[in-house]
């Protein structure tokens, strides 16, 4: 009797394990495809990750020009620095590579995008074709980075930590212009919250539909 009992526990707990590795999976799965919402602890979770990083790299860039570079010169070139990396080649950054954000011999960051709470597969985008009009020059773009589509539970997130939103704002179409030395373009952000970070609605850019494109930027130099 006390065998046949032992031997339905065993057969319950291995129920249970498979059940439980059944949820772990379905969530981790839909996490990453962006097949599923995150919960509020989740989405936290992710966004306080994402503004750390772009913190980290607000050091960084910081730490390059005190060494002497010059904004134009900042490369976000990703390794293996050869130019392979064609949209962010900068002939204007030194040869020694002092002035990669992402190289050991400039800020030696590691190159880092969130594989949870996204829509889709995204990148990093370091840009010279945006401004905010209450910070330095109204003619001049600010270098930042953008992270597109976030999920909306992640966007809110960010703002209500950052700026104590609600609301996430929106933007008619921000710009994604990769930085090479060269700022193309002066869209203004500012009409969103006039502040150098945070995330927005695009409701034009990234090839995406108004509504399904959440944006978070930080301002890495102030022009």
């Amino acid at each position: 009797m006390r065998q046949r009992q032992a031997g339905n526990a065993v057969v319950f707990i291995l129920i249970a394990i498979a059940l439980f590795g059944a949820l772990a999976y379905t969530f981790m799965h839909g996490a990453k495809t962006g097949q599923g919402n995150l919960t509020t602890g989740q989405a936290k979770l992710v966004a306080q990750e994402i503004i750390n990083y772009s913190n980290t790299m607000t050091r960084a860039v910081d730490k390059l020009r005190q060494r002497g570079c010059s904004s134009d010169q900042l490369s976000f070139e990703k390794s293996p620095f050869d130019g392979s990396d064609a949209a962010y080649v900068n002939i204007k950054s030194p040869a020694d590579l002092s002035c990669f954000l992402f190289s050991p011999a400039g800020a030696g960051v590691g190159y880092v995008v969130p594989t949870t709470g996204v829509t889709q597969p995204t990148n990093w985008v370091f840009t010279g074709s945006n401004r905010i009009d209450t910070i330095g020059d109204n003619l001049q773009s600010e270098i930042m980075m953008l992270l597109p589509f976030l999920q909306k539970e992640v966007c809110e997130q960010i703002d209500i930590s950052l700026h104590s939103l609600i609301t996430v704002p929106q933007d008619p179409d921000p710009w994604y212009v990769p930085f090479t030395g060269v700022y193309q373009n002066t869209n203004s952000i500012s009409a969103v919250f006039d502040v150098t970070y945070g995330c927005i609605e695009d409701m034009g850019g990234a090839g995406s539909s108004p509504g399904q494109n959440f944006v978070y930027y930080k301002t890495l130099v102030e022009r």
